[in-house]
């Protein structure tokens, strides 16, 4: 995620003594990321493939666990080949110098990847990338020393096994700092598959157990920990805040509404994952109410949801997709983002529960009215452009976006020359004093 590659390019900058690691779930070691590799991987040049691979954690089995070790190599060829033929490819790539060469082998992996292997290949700018084994970045395994200070920041509950950590810790005297994005799994399991409520669970359990620092982007989260290990009696450390960044990219000239939906002259914008609780079921029914009446038709506006399918949503995707002036967009660019954002009467963002909600953030960067609902960090913003509303009342959103739609007037607006109303921390101001607060809090 961008919060990784962030954070580990303000280290290699700032932080000389700074050593990049990956967990190998077979071997069930660190081991670190070879120097030469680092630069590419940091700016998403390489997709690194953990296909074959077990579940880090241990937590649940895949369905190549069940062969064999010896002949899962062959076994993979012959069930994927297209994606171990991308692998082998991306392998000869990173070693490759040659201008000539290099560019026959991007036209080589872009036949392979076909429209099945698009995203693995295809970053979110634009820009494609080689797609690699684990194998091929890393190198020798890492001996933790005393006074080590290892640092999450992502997803560690699928890349890693904080029982590994532990045991470490329990070896040699080190540090364990953890960002949590929040606790949502923990709090509204009704969100998620019964499993991975369990893997996540446990995690978090191991997590607030051993970390000597918890990093959280909101209030909101700081609390959901605290309540939470109270009521579980876990003796959690230090709850720190810090901000997430943003970058943000400029506008671009593309009129990208046209381009994608060539019958709409304007558009309402969702940019979110759809999953059960961002409210997409809010959003669809409001607008239904809106459509009836023949509001969206008269003014020739779409509804656009801009967000790769979650969990548990496949008859809401079904329905969304159905809807006739309802727009879903699974596979938008920068590039297309931004046009849409440009040519967005208002973003709206009617989650029942969010940590932080960086869709939000980027709304208002981008001086766009948002409607919000009133969780996670979006009572802690301060914009003109933002009117928050309960996630669950549905008369509310309807009784908003008719007015904003119905009457530009009542829309928040800023001048171009008003910068002050909303400022949000660059990538590069966020790591520094995410690490900036991790020096204070634990002295070496």
């Amino acid at each position: 995620m961008v919060r990784r590659r962030e954070f580990a390019k303000w280290a290699i900058k700032h932080d000389q003594n700074c050593q990049f690691v990956f967990f190998n779930p077979i071997l069930q070691i660190y081991q670190e990321v070879r120097q030469q590799h680092l630069s590419t991987l940091l700016e998403g040049q390489i997709t690194v493939d953990t296909t074959g691979m077990p579940n880090a954690s241990g937590s649940r089995r895949r369905k190549t666990d069940r062969v064999p070790r010896a002949i899962l190599p062959a076994f993979l060829w012959l069930t994927q080949f297209r994606r171990m033929a991308l692998r082998t490819a991306g392998v000869s790539l990173l070693a490759n110098k040659s201008a000539r060469l290099r560019h026959i082998n991007y036209i080589i992996q872009r036949i392979l990847a076909g429209g099945k292997y698009r995203r693995l290949l295809i970053s979110s700018d634009g820009q494609q990338r080689a797609v690699v084994p684990v194998e091929a970045l890393v190198g020798a395994p890492v001996v933790f020393q005393p006074g080590d200070r290892v640092l999450f920041t992502g997803a560690n509950w699928e890349h890693s096994n904080v029982a590994v950590l532990c045991k470490q810790k329990q070896r040699v005297d080190l540090d364990f700092i953890s960002l949590c994005h929040d606790v949502i799994p923990l709090k509204f399991p009704h969100f998620f598959a019964p499993r991975d409520v369990t893997s996540l669970r446990r995690h978090f359990d191991q997590v607030f157990e051993i970390a000597s620092l918890n990093l959280v982007c909101s209030n909101v989260v700081a609390n959901d920990i605290s309540q939470y290990c109270s009521a579980n009696g876990i003796e959690v450390g230090p709850i720190r805040k810090i901000p997430l960044g943003f970058n943000f990219s400029g506008d671009f000239d593309t009129p990208a509404l046209h381009a994608v939906l060539p019958h709409s002259s304007s558009c309402v914008l969702f940019v979110s994952t759809i999953e059960p609780r961002k409210g997409h079921e809010l959003a669809k029914r409001v607008w239904s109410r809106l459509v009836q009446e023949g509001i969206p038709q008269k003014l020739n506006v779409v509804l656009v949801l801009v967000g790769r399918a979650g969990w548990m949503v496949g008859d809401l995707i079904k329905s969304l997709r159905s809807h006739q002036h309802i727009a879903v967009l699974d596979d938008s660019d920068d590039e297309e983002l931004a046009g849409l954002y440009n040519q967005a009467q208002f973003c709206i963002y009617p989650s029942q529960y969010e940590g932080y909600g960086l869709p939000v953030i980027e709304a208002l960067a981008r001086g766009k009215p948002i409607l919000a609902s009133n969780v996670g960090i979006v009572p802690e913003l301060r914009s003109r452009l933002l009117r928050r509303l309960p996630p669950n009342d549905e008369e509310s959103w309807y009784t908003a976006m008719k007015e904003w739609l119905t009457n530009s007037k009542a829309r928040p607006q800023i001048s171009d020359k008003d910068t002050t109303d909303f400022r949000h921390p660059t990538w590069e101001e966020a790591a520094a004093q995410a690490f900036t607060t991790i020096y204070d809090d634990i002295r070496l």
